[in-house]
């Protein structure tokens, strides 16, 4: 098949209706994850409003701050090639410099569009069209370049725009690649980064959004609650700090997160933590622009971070200040 004739197949084709994480489901395989396999939002199920307003014309401005590794990057390499598939337009990566960008291309971007079948039937044979950091689709062009690269970031129009651990950009860099979008009507600019200050460029551009976060329903009292670090607790005794040293094996038994109304306690075990997995995401800044979405959870969230890990760098952290 040559290229006119794919291009004409891709643009004749019906397109998919389900949203993102649906299709996802079908078609995206995991490269790198504690779930490899077939991508499934049960294991992350807080993602699936984010990629529905990733499909949404109507938003055009989606920013997410969230935990390090907590499924951030692979979501938004399955809505990639999602839109490569379904939705096509040129689209920019982002990433914080030139060898991030390469060696995430190598390891984690080109393996998982080779082996997503929609995707794959699309990609150019040639080394000419099908670059490292580039690729010609038949029907799109994607680009991947890091924010330290001016140039790259003032070239062409695109109409999706990835930016990835925005945190780590040089100043300046943000406002210059968000001008890019501007001849579009269907744009969408996505920003997802862990935060590094209150106030700095990823705190900024949740804020502009309706600034949605995860709550859960309180077994007992049934009232919703987010996971927040101010309601974890554990015990400090003898038993789990004697000579005033932590012992962390007999301090991570005592780690739960207690209801704010109620006092309820939930542990570390697995029925409990997928139980607040089965949240729902509320609006805290309703005023803002309907073309505007904002997410954000903690390392609390995801069912494979252990609290006892996140204790253990709490507490090292503070004795290190100290």
């Amino acid at each position: 098949m040559n290229i006119v004739e794919q291009a004409a197949r891709e643009a004749w084709k019906p397109a998919d209706r389900r949203a993102p994480w649906e299709w996802a489901e079908d078609n995206f395989k995991v490269a790198v994850s504690p779930f490899p396999g077939m991508w499934r939002s049960d294991n992350a199920p807080w993602v699936r409003k984010f990629m529905e307003s990733f499909a949404d014309n109507r938003v055009r401005s989606i920013s997410i701050m969230c935990a390090a590794q907590s499924a951030k990057t692979e979501t938004m390499i399955a809505c990639l090639c999602w839109l490569i598939s379904e939705d096509p337009g040129p689209c920019m990566w982002v990433t914080s410099n030139e060898d991030e960008a390469l060696k995430f291309a190598k390891e984690r971007m080109m393996p998982s569009l080779k082996a997503c079948p929609p995707v794959a039937q699309l990609m150019p044979k040639s080394r000419e069209l099908a670059k490292a950091k580039e690729v010609f689709f038949p029907h799109m062009t994607l680009e991947l370049v890091g924010s330290n690269a001016p140039s790259k970031l003032q070239s062409k129009p695109r109409r999706w725009l990835l930016m990835d651990e925005v945190r780590n950009w040089p100043p300046g860099a943000l406002p210059m690649v968000l001008k890019r979008t501007r001849t579009y009507w269907n744009a969408r600019q996505v920003v997802m980064s862990t935060p590094a200050d209150e106030h700095d460029s990823v705190h900024q551009e949740y804020l502009k959004g309706n600034q949605q976060v995860w709550k859960v329903a309180c077994p007992k009292c049934k009232e919703k609650h987010e996971l927040d670090w101010e309601f974890v607790k554990w015990d400090t005794n003898e038993k789990t700090r004697p000579s005033g040293k932590y012992d962390f094996d007999n301090l991570s038994k005592t780690i739960r997160m207690e209801c704010p109304a109620c006092g309820y306690e939930t542990y570390d075990t697995p029925p409990e933590r997928r139980r607040l997995t089965k949240g729902d995401w509320v609006e805290t800044n309703p005023e803002a622009s309907s073309q505007r979405k904002s997410f954000t959870w903690s390392a609390l969230l995801p069912t494979w971070v252990r609290w006892a890990e996140l204790v253990e760098e709490f507490l090292s952290a503070k004795k290190a200040l100290s």
